[in-house]
């Protein structure tokens, strides 16, 4: 059976990449604007926010 386990910071940063193109994927298909750098850097941010509590 696998054991579950927060992401380090540096896999936070290589998921978050996957999150940026499907966010621009799904965008596209529901009419609303891609993510732009910022808020890409946000979301990147609360995932390793929520994996220091």
């Amino acid at each position: 059976m696998y054991e579950t386990r927060w992401a380090t910071n540096e896999e936070i940063t290589i998921m978050a990449d996957p999150w940026y193109k499907m966010a621009c994927e799904l965008g596209e298909i529901d009419g609303i604007p891609k993510p732009d750098l910022k808020r890409f850097e946000e979301v990147k941010n609360l995932f390793v926010k929520e994996s220091e509590l």
